[in-house]
């Protein structure tokens, strides 16, 4: 499913050439709207791939992997998050990937 702001960026480039495709992995929405982790490295490839499709691309050049929810035990390892990309960097379906945490506790700095 394409959404109303990618249809927009996609209705007004004319070529890939004018884009520096940038977006985000690692979270879902629920039912109600609210933000779920999806941070499991086949979640992470379902998200990279979703935006593909949705962009109409085969490379995306930077994905930001938004670090969700709480740091504890249940947390997916960052090496595991960054591996799973780093993975499709491999296949060449990224650029380079970021990760961004949504609480100071879990601030990151770094790029892979």
């Amino acid at each position: 499913m394409t959404s109303r702001s990618t249809a927009w960026v996609l209705e007004r480039c004319s070529s890939r050439e004018d884009l520096k495709l940038v977006t985000k992995v690692g979270w879902r929405r629920d039912e109600t709207g609210g933000i779920l982790p999806a941070q499991r490295p086949g979640e992470l490839r379902e998200g990279v791939e979703a935006n593909l499709r949705s962009l109409r691309v085969e490379r995306l050049d930077l994905v930001n992997l938004r670090l969700v929810g709480p740091r504890d035990d249940t947390a997916i390892p960052l090496e595991e998050q960054l591996s799973a990309l780093g993975e499709m960097r491999k296949e060449g379906k990224l650029g380079c990937a970021t990760a961004q945490a949504e609480t100071p506790e879990r601030r990151i700095t770094g790029i892979r």
